[in-house]
């Protein structure tokens, strides 16, 4: 086994009594977009309004709880 495979375990090394299991995990990422808005609270409401009504995210499984917006810049 490599030592890359041994620190960060992927795979069971017991495929054959392994059994399926579900795991609900929270992950967390950030993302910077660029928004037209008047002013910085605007341009905050529309960001994160278009992270929770984002179709890509949501096919994949992903549901949305707490959007935090970190930081509005004005460009």
């Amino acid at each position: 086994m490599s030592t890359i495979r041994a620190q960060t375990k992927t795979t069971s090394d017991f495929k054959h009594l392994a059994v399926w299991h579900e795991v609900t995990m929270v992950e967390e990422y950030t993302r910077t977009v660029k928004i037209l808005a008047v002013d910085k609270t605007e341009a905050g409401e529309i960001a994160g309004n278009r992270a929770k009504v984002a179709r890509s995210l949501s096919n994949l499984g992903y549901i949305f709880g707490d959007i935090e917006i970190i930081e509005v810049k004005t460009l």
